[in-house]
């Protein structure tokens, strides 16, 4: 039976460890949720990348350029294709990272998603911009937005469960990150700082995925995964999804030394 909602990954630019990635992610996914082709979505550039993929695949590469507002802020495209998803399908939407893990049945989180409750990865930072000095500005839909080294907050979001009750959420954060880039803040976390900040200023509750998906994104656990994955999917002829029946052991111990030793514990 299908699920009432719509699992989704986005991913683009020339670079096969992020294709890799995604691929060891979904397997994960599928090893652990009974999903149905239409309930997870791949949004890429290169969709015949992924056509032996069990899933939905549809193309954005004529999106990436307006959206990346010609490559100076990679990204915004996510908080734009996921605007586009909201906008499109009446259902809860779990956005995941290419470079995620899931260890678990995804269900009991996904029916916790409403209007009062989105998941983000992780809390990372308070004040995740010290050197803003008073700024301020209109938003369409949340009024007016003032930057707090007190309480501004910036969550991960490399996982991201919402609903289409939050498109105005979506739609000020885009906002937001333009207002602060033509400010001159030109931080890379500018995308998930202005979620964080919208979902903040209206009270919306924001529930930590930690235990039921894993998110690579540190430096080493990256170089340790990318090196584990092309190894692995070095055989890997576009027919399905790879073999996870031996998974990948990441822990921050192996990750480290390989990182400084180049120990390749797999």
């Amino acid at each position: 039976m299908p699920i009432n909602a719509k699992i989704i990954y986005i991913e683009f630019g020339d670079n096969k460890r992020y294709k890799l990635e995604l691929l060891y992610s979904l397997a994960t996914l599928l090893k652990h949720n009974a999903l149905e082709k239409s309930d997870v979505i791949i949004y890429t550039e290169t969709p015949d990348f992924f056509k032996s993929v069990d899933v939905t695949v549809v193309s954005i590469k004529d999106r990436v350029i307006s959206y990346s507002k010609n490559w100076s802020y990679t990204f915004r495209v996510k908080p734009c294709v996921i605007l586009d998803v909201l906008n499109e399908f009446s259902c809860p939407i779990l956005f995941l990272d290419t470079d995620t893990i899931i260890h678990q049945n995804l269900t009991p989180l996904i029916n916790s998603i409403s209007r009062n409750q989105v998941f983000l990865n992780r809390l990372e930072k308070i004040n995740p911009y010290p050197s803003i000095q008073d700024f301020s500005v209109d938003l369409p839909h949340s009024g007016k937005y003032e930057y707090n080294p007190l309480v501004s907050w910036m969550y991960n979001s490399g996982i991201i469960g919402v609903s289409n009750e939050h498109i105005p959420v979506f739609e000020d954060s885009i906002y937001l990150l333009d207002s602060m880039r033509s400010a001159g803040i030109n931080e890379h976390t500018i995308e998930q700082t202005a979620l964080s900040e919208i979902l903040r200023i209206n009270k919306i509750n924001i529930g930590e995925v930690l235990s039921e998906i894993s998110h690579y994104c540190r430096g080493a656990e990256k170089e340790f995964m990318a090196h584990q994955l092309y190894k692995k999917l070095a055989d890997w002829d576009d027919s399905g999804l790879p073999n996870i029946d031996k998974p990948i052991k990441l822990s921050y111990l192996r990750a480290r030394l390989f990182k400084r030793l180049g120990w390749d514990f797999g």
